[in-house]
This record gives C-alpha cells, structure tokens and sequence, in this order.
C-alpha cells in the first residue's frame, strides 16, 4: 500500500514569505491558487495562516486591558463556543484563537488563586487548547503559532518551491504554456537528479536496483532508469555505401534518358476554340434562366399522428372559461351598501393645514358620545394650530430659522425719509428679536406681536400695492467699484504682503522640520559616540586582562616545571637508593 502524505505541520518562513507574495497577487479570494504553490499545505490552511497571523490588521500583542478582559467574559456567556462572532465584537485585531487562549488563562489564573491541589478532580487541568498542548505538548493548531526559522542549508524541496514561486509570481502576463514548460522541466532535472544520485552511490559501492521488483509490473516501463522506445546506435562510423551505389545507379538512368532525348519541357496546351452556334445556345440558356419567374414550393406538411389528434380531443373536450362580469358585481356590491341603516354618529378626523389662508376648522358634527381620548387630542391639535397661527405673526427671521445678528454691530446706511423709517423700524426688530431669542439681559424695547387681522389686511394691501405699481429703475442707484490708481497699488501691495507672508510660514516649517531633523541626527551620533567610548574601554580592560592573565600563566607554568623537575630528581635518587639497598642484601 502507498503511504499517505497529509498536508500541514509548522509553517517555515519560506512558506510565509510565498505567502505574502502570493496574496499580495491573486487576492484573499483565490487560495486553491495561492495554495499550488505551497505544496506542503492546502487552501483551508493557506486562508487560516492569513487570517490568524500573517494579516496586517492582527493584533499579536498579548496585553489585554481590563476592559476588553470583561467584554470577553460577559460575551463568553452570552454566545457559548462563538469565537469568531466574540472576536468580531471585540475587534482591535483580535483573532478566535486569541481569544480562546485569553479565555483558557482567564480561567487558569482564577485556578491558581483558589489553590485547588489535591488528587481529586478539582486539582485537574482546565479543557481546552492550553491544556491539550500541556498534556502532549502536540502543535494543534500551528497557523497561528511563529514561523520556523529558515536553516543553513535549503533543503531541496523548499528550493524548488522557491523556485516555482519566483517564476509564477514574476509571470505577469498569465500564459500557462511557460508555467506548464517549467513544471516539465523541473520534473526532467529531477529525473536526472535521481540518476546522478544513484550513479554516484553505484561508483561508492552502494548498488541500487533501478527496476521494480513486482513481477506485475516488469513489463512496463521504469521512467527513471530507461528511456522508452529507445533505438539504440549501433557502435562506429555508419556504413553508407549501399545509399551511394543506389545513387549511383539512378545518375546513370537520368544521363542515359537525357542523351537519347533530351529534357522535354512540358507545353501549355491549347484552348479549345467553340463554334458560334455553341455559343448562341449557352447565351440563350442564361438569358432564359434570368428572365424565368422564381418558382416556390408548396409547404407540404406532415400528416398528423396520434399524439396530436389526442391533444386535439382534449382541448375540444375542456369548456371555454368564462369572462368575468365586472358591471354586474358593481351593481351588486352597491344594492348590498344600500341596504345598510344610516349612520348614527358622524365623527371625522382633522386634518391640520398649517397655512396663512386656513381660518375654519371642523372638529365634530353633532357628537355627543365622544370619549375623554377623542376629546384631549382636538384639544391637543387645537394648540398645535394656535402655536402654527402664533407663528406666522412672528418676523421672517424667527419662522425660517435663521441667526439672529447683534444690534451693537449694525451700521446704518443714510438715505431719504421713508428709507430712515424703514432702517428705524427694522433696528427695533432686530433689537427685539434679539432680546426674545438671544440675550434677555438686553436694554431694548420688545415690539409686540402683530393681530392676526392687522396682519391679513397689511398682506392684502401690500399685494394690491404690487399689483398696481409702476416700477422706476431710472432712480435706482448703481454701485461700481473704484477704478483709481491708488487703490491699485494698495491691492498689489497687500496681494505682495500675503505672499511674503506665505513664503515665510512655509520657510519657518521647513527650517522647523530641518532643526528637529538636526537634533536628532546630532543626539543619535551622541548616542553612538557614547557607545563607542564604552567599547573602547570594554576593549582596552579585555586587551589588560589578558595580559596580565598571560604573565600569571607563565609564572604558575615555570613554577609547576620546577617542581616537576624537583619531583623527578628526588624519585630518581629514591630508586637509586632502593637499587643500592637490594644488591647490599644480595651481596650480604
């Protein structure tokens, strides 16, 4: 049986890397192709690695506020094993395993405090990620876990998915043939990878069988260690003088045929000359055809067969729908409303239309059964109107919303008399207005609100004035502005002083911007001189430790030689002394 390869394990920063490129190309849609180029990785783990790590929106700080602690919580209990609905609510790039594993600790801290020890159940490590990883120490989940650090030496594999990688990736035009070019290719170098692989054993004494053992399968093919269909060369220089002789032979035929009759070119054969009593008929035929009336065949249908004839019967068969009589169900429907007793109470709705020419209003036509409700709400819109009508009497500037100008700051432009009288009476509106509205600490006189006939007439015969009015433009008075060249010169002096003033500010940023670059580039050579004087101190102190560990050594060396050489002289002298005692004995 073949083994199964499964997808996943710890992501490497190659993968990572890929990653990034390959989304930042195809999207966060596609991940069946963002995940080809990882072959060691499928589209769901592609998409979780994204969206758990590599995201820019992740939050990968591990410090959580008390507040978001809380918010976890109370949402813990509200929407049980939600997760990714808690993590959406809590946002601030909080992933569902971030907040699991918050969670887990939560729980773990509140364990800790209570000092539940013993052997019972309560002393038992809490479910979850965190205690499965204690238990087997097992990477669950390893798209949100650290990338693995890339080794010295690439492997293979992660070469060539580099590889592939790169040259998908700088492929911008899309033409597939290229890619399926180089996957060809990739697969012919690691064919020949493998040859040299087992070449190389084979010439170190490691003899590698190239064929398949299975007996069922000697038949076919080993892609690997033959070339299929394969016409081997024969060894040497070909042998070509039987292609030479039959050369030969035909030379010999072409100059023999030549000699005797020479080289016949071939002739364009000659038209064919008609008789004109042909050519009359053809002329006649055509002519004929032109003028002959296009005939059209006749539409010769099919007989009918069975299933027609009984589709026929059918629909002979069903009754015709009849027409609905709308008139008569009119007729109906009003006898019916006829027949019906009067009514004993007419009550009607109001309508308010708060306008200047709407003076009646009909609440009720002889209703004696009209409840408390029905009362309090005429009532309540009887206000409403008194307070719509009260505020049509106000001045326009009050009923459109608009602000109220300041009376101090007003200026008053000298005209005739009537325009005085005018400009008299529109300085105490505004003055009254404003003490209403604005300020009721302001020393004015309030002008009363108009009565609403005073009002209706002054309209009236304001539109009669209108109306009759004969309109004179030649006493109107034409403002132009001032064309001297004094003023001139003072607008082009005032333009000159803005752009002066312009160019200063923006002079004065930049030298700002400039200064403050300066102090930090001068406070970080500062830094760096600082750190370089420490250095040199830390160098010289090392460089006078080490000598004076040096002459230390060779002091406590010379000192050991000597007391070596001491050591050997003495046991020298003792076993001279020995020899001399034993041959004394021997002797005696």
């Amino acid at each position: 049986m073949p083994p199964i390869y499964v997808k996943g394990g710890v992501w490497s920063n190659i993968e990572d890397e890929i990653l990034k490129a390959a989304v930042s190309k195809y999207g966060t849609n596609q991940w069946s192709r963002v995940a080809s180029l990882l072959p060691k990785k499928s589209a769901k783990q592609v998409k979780a690695r994204w969206n758990e790590w590599l995201n820019p929106k992740v939050n990968h700080n591990k410090v959580w506020t008390i507040e978001q602690d809380e918010k976890l919580l109370s949402l813990s209990k509200l929407l049980p094993n939600q997760w990714r609905t808690i993590a959406s609510v809590i946002g601030d790039g909080r992933t569902a395993t971030n907040c699991v594993e918050r969670y887990q600790k939560l729980i773990d801290d509140v364990d800790t405090e209570f000092k539940l020890v013993g052997p019972g159940i309560e002393s038992m490590p809490g479910s979850g990620q965190q205690a499965a990883s204690v238990v087997g120490d097992i990477n669950i989940n390893p798209e949100t876990k650290p990338s693995r650090p890339d080794d010295e030496d690439i492997s293979d594999e992660e070469r060539e998915m580099l590889a592939e990688a790169k040259a998908r990736l700088a492929n911008t035009s899309g033409k597939k043939a290229k890619r399926k070019l180089r996957e060809r290719m990739l697969e012919e170098s690691k064919r020949i990878a493998l040859l040299q692989k087992r070449r190389e054993l084979k010439a170190a004494g490691f003899n590698v069988s190239l064929t398949k053992k299975r007996k069922k399968n000697r038949l076919e093919f080993d892609y690997n260690s033959d070339i299929p269909h394969e016409h081997v060369v024969p060894s040497g220089l070909h042998d070509v003088k039987q292609e030479i002789q039959v050369n030969e032979d035909e030379k010999s035929k072409f100059n023999l045929k030549v000699s005797k009759s020479g080289i016949e070119m071939e002739q364009p054969k000659p038209k064919q000359v008609e008789k004109p009593g042909k050519q009359k008929v053809r002329k006649e035929a055509t002519t004929s055809v032109e003028t002959e009336p296009i005939k059209r065949r006749k539409l010769n249908l099919s007989a009918p067969e069975e299933e027609t004839s009984i589709q026929e019967d059918r629909i002979v068969g069903t009754k015709p729908i009849a027409k609905v009589d709308r008139k008569s169900i009119s007729k109906l429907l009003k006898s019916t409303f006829s027949t019906l007793p009067p009514p004993k109470v007419h009550q009607s709705t109001i309508i308010p239309k708060f306008t200047e020419e709407e003076d009646i209003i009909y609440l009720d036509s002889t209703s004696q059964d009209q409840d408390e409700g029905e009362k309090f709400r005429n009532l309540k819109l009887l206000r409403e109107l008194n307070e719509e009508k009260s505020k049509l009497l106000q001045s326009q500037v009050i009923q459109r919303g608009l602000e109220i100008p300041n009376p101090d700051s007003l200026t008053l432009v000298k005209g005739n008399h009537l325009e005085e009288l005018i400009n008299q009476e529109f300085t105490k509106l505004i003055k009254s207005d404003f003490r209403k509205y604005k300020d009721s600490s302001y020393q004015a006189p309030i002008v009363q609100d108009l009565d609403y006939d005073i009002f209706e007439k002054t309209n009236q015969e304001i539109d009669s004035e209108l109306v009759n009015m004969k309109i004179n433009t030649s006493d109107q008075a034409k403002y132009e502005l001032p064309r001297s060249k004094t003023i001139a010169k003072q607008i082009l002096a005032k333009l000159q002083q803005l752009k002066e003033n312009c160019s200063k500010s923006i002079v004065e940023l930049e030298s700002q911007e400039y200064i403050a670059k300066r102090a930090k580039l001068i406070q970080s050579i500062q830094d760096n001189y600082q750190e370089l004087i420490s250095a040199d101190e830390e160098l010289e102190f090392a460089k006078d430790r080490a000598k004076e560990e040096e002459i230390v050594f060779k002091v406590e060396s010379n000192r050991l030689e000597s007391a070596v050489d001491r050591l050997t002289k003495s046991t020298n002298a003792i076993q001279e002394r020995v020899r001399q005692l034993t041959v004394e004995k021997l002797t005696n």
